[in-house]
């Protein structure tokens, strides 16, 4: 199954851990993910995978 894409426009970087929900801010709302099974972050940028999401800065 293909996971689902969302470009964000950044991520409370306080709660971006593993196995826990993050806030991620898209078109001016803030959105809590399910849990997180992955991410990266450098260069300023953010991605974020859970079980049926990818999240993505632009």
């Amino acid at each position: 199954m293909e996971r689902k894409k969302v470009i964000i426009d950044g991520c409370d970087m306080g709660s971006l851990q593993i196995g826990e929900r993050a806030k991620v801010f898209v078109n001016g709302q803030v959105l809590l993910t399910s849990a997180v099974v992955n991410k990266v972050v450098a260069g300023g940028h953010v991605y974020i995978e859970t079980k049926n999401t990818i999240y993505a800065s632009k």
